[in-house]
């Protein structure tokens, strides 16, 4: 499997190499994809992580809030928490979907080609460098 922090660092040096190996359409498809669904799978786990943190912050406010004896605050910080629970489940499922067409992708991808190796369709193209 490829791995995504190179594509991310090289993406056209790496469109280039399998570029010369014989992909189907379907396949050039989704190469062209790759970026595009790993920024997409980055912002959700970006998003799940500010809500995570945005829920932690208002549960220990609602600590101090009922220390406080402030029970109006405390139900609008446990609706917030609630609220926050349903965006992270909700940023979790979208960024395990994308972040599985991504890893299905890269997995389907045949291994680049070694420099040395000299294009061709199929093996008729190669050349013989000794016997």
């Amino acid at each position: 499997m490829h791995d995504i922090r190179a594509l991310r660092d090289d993406f056209d040096g790496f469109r280039a190499a399998i570029g010369r190996r014989n992909l189907s359409e379907a396949q050039r498809a989704e190469v062209a994809r790759i970026l595009e669904l790993d920024a997409a799978a980055r912002a959700e786990q970006t998003r799940r992580q500010e809500a995570e943190a945005g829920r932690n912050a208002a549960s220990k406010a609602i600590g101090a809030a009922k220390a406080k004896k402030d029970e109006v605050e405390a139900t609008r910080l446990m609706a917030e928490v609630a609220a926050l629970k349903e965006l992270m489940e909700a940023a979790g499922a979208k960024e395990s979907g994308l972040a599985a067409d991504l890893r299905r992708i890269l997995e389907g991808l045949p291994n680049l080609p070694a420099a040395d190796v000299p294009e061709g369709a199929d093996e008729a193209g190669n050349i013989e460098v000794r016997r």
